[in-house]
């Protein structure tokens, strides 16, 4: 009888993606993409943390992007989010 693999999820194929659209010819390590998977777990714990403590205080029941992006803007230092400005207009 064969055994059922556990299936572990893993941001590890988006993080693979967004390497080679940086640096096309630059591979990683199963080592170095679970620190990048970790990594990325533990910004995606505390931007949702800082969300809901916003709305919360806000007496609201729902996160919604200006949360997200209030709460980017708490947790992310500054020099990480030249970027972040276009991403959430819309």
């Amino acid at each position: 009888m064969k055994k059922k693999r556990t299936r572990k999820e893993s941001y590890g194929i988006y993080i693979y993606k967004v390497l080679k659209q940086v640096h096309p010819d630059t591979g990683v390590s199963s080592k170095a993409m679970s620190i990048m998977n970790s990594f990325v777990n533990d910004i995606f714990e505390r931007i949702a943390s800082e969300a809901s403590s916003l709305v919360q205080v806000n007496k609201k029941a729902t996160i919604t992007s200006r949360e997200i992006q209030t709460a980017v803007r708490l947790i992310v230092p500054g020099e990480y989010r030249e970027e972040e400005q276009g991403h959430f207009q819309g």
